[in-house]
């Protein structure tokens, strides 16, 4: 069994595919609030940091899925691409943790870590907030800064150094994750 050998395209209309097109390759999948939207798109200054390095993932070679729709109209592609994607990147804010867009997508892929399906989840505390209380959140490996949220006080070679840390991060649990499967 291969990890990133699955057959099939999600619509491409259903929300933005930054790199790849097809599921052959690794897939992330980052969720947020739309109230953190300027973080990972566009939003009329080019491509954030942080998108633009996790498209460096496997040096290209990736489907980055990008998240935030709280529609029923998109809710068949976004949950088909929860059900295929290999590393699941919450965003982690006040307001993710209340969004019930995002909770429903959290128990999508808590749903098949529990049936022992090769996936990820990778949260990213992105801005302050009370999390202690959230069960799957206080098990999972989150990443931090040096003590401090990504929006803490920061400089900018901070933020970036950051993020860098965090998609070399990604690489390797994507190592881990190709390894438990062959």
């Amino acid at each position: 069994m291969t990890l990133f050998g699955q057959p099939g395209k999600l619509p491409a209309d259903a929300f933005e595919t930054i790199v790849g097109e097809t599921m052959d390759k690794a897939a992330i999948f980052i969720s947020y609030s739309n109230w953190d939207v300027a973080f990972v798109k566009d939003q009329g200054r080019g491509k954030p940091f942080f998108t633009r390095a996790l498209e460096r993932v496997r040096r290209g070679n990736c489907t980055l899925f990008i998240s935030g729709f709280e529609t029923d109209e998109w809710k068949p592609e976004v949950e088909e691409a929860l059900n295929r994607t290999h590393i699941f990147i919450p965003l982690i804010s006040d307001d993710f943790l209340a969004s019930k867009s995002c909770a429903h997508e959290v128990e999508i892929v808590r749903g098949r870590k529990e049936r022992g399906e090769a996936v990820a989840i990778v949260p990213f505390l992105y801005r302050y907030c009370l999390y202690d209380d959230v069960e799957w959140l206080a098990k999972a490996p989150v990443h931090r800064g040096p003590g401090e949220f990504y929006s803490a006080e920061f400089t900018e070679h901070d933020r970036e150094h950051f993020i860098i840390h965090f998609r070399n991060k990604i690489e390797a649990v994507l190592d881990r994750l190709e390894a438990d499967c062959t």
